[in-house]
């Protein structure tokens, strides 16, 4: 915790955080963050692109004054829509940049609460939908089941990588980490690497501060090693002997 309060200021109002980061895989301790910001009076923002549908997220539990997330990653719902969520004693002193009509015509708007943050006039409804189903899908799978399936798989993955000599970006213990599996690899490999992962093994990933993998529930254990395996047989290609 001591970086982040030495770098908190007396200038400082927000403090924006990722909450699993997605080029190294760790995971902040977003509620102990948030209790050093509020004592400051400091907002605090989350980004929740790598938890929102991974973890079995509790906002009130994670303190946090705000959080966005993309439906179309872990969430596995419609794409270009997402959650925005602000804690309500915060909403009137957050002001969107950018509205449309449903606004008004004067500074303060005629809608009310939350509804300011969705003022951009004509909205696609069947995506808005569309996130109504998946949340359905994700309570008839659980959503304490799907968290405890990533950190299964994601703890097979990281360990089966390890035990083949590559090394982690990501860290081990999964109370600092999530579903996101990074190991190293040179910047000039990542593109090659990648590539021949898809055409030859059928295994998407990114490049994203190594070679990123991030197995979700629709994985199996078979995939995980099929992955460490298709991994361990590219080892010259990443540079590793």
């Amino acid at each position: 915790m001591e970086p982040f309060e030495a770098a908190l200021g007396p200038r400082t109002k927000v403090l924006a955080l990722t909450h699993v980061s997605n080029v190294s895989g760790e995971r902040l301790p977003i509620r102990e963050l948030c209790e050093l910001a509020h004592r400051r009076n400091i907002h605090v923002h989350v980004d929740g692109a790598q938890t929102w549908g991974a973890f079995n997220l509790n906002l009130r539990e994670l303190q946090c004054d705000s959080f966005a997330a993309s439906s179309h990653k872990w969430f596995c719902g419609p794409k270009e829509v997402g959650l925005l969520y602000v804690k309500r004693s915060r909403i009137a002193e957050i002001w969107p940049n950018l509205v449309s009509p449903g606004w008004g015509s004067d500074v303060n708007p005629d809608v009310k609460g939350a509804r300011k943050f969705e003022s951009f006039g004509q909205r696609d409804d069947a995506r808005l939908a569309a996130i109504a189903t998946t949340v359905d899908f994700h309570r008839r799978l659980g959503f304490d089941r799907v968290e405890a399936r990533i950190f299964e798989l994601a703890g097979a993955l990281k360990s089966g990588l390890k035990a083949e000599g590559f090394r982690l970006v990501t860290p081990e213990d999964p109370k600092l980490s999530g579903g996101v599996c990074i190991i190293q690899v040179p910047p000039e490999k990542r593109g090659e690497v990648l590539n021949r992962l898809y055409t030859r093994y059928g295994i998407a990933g990114s490049t994203a501060g190594g070679l990123r993998l991030c197995p979700h529930v629709y994985n199996t254990m078979a995939h995980i090693d099929r992955a460490i395996g298709a991994v361990r047989e590219m080892r010259s290609m990443m540079g590793q002997a």
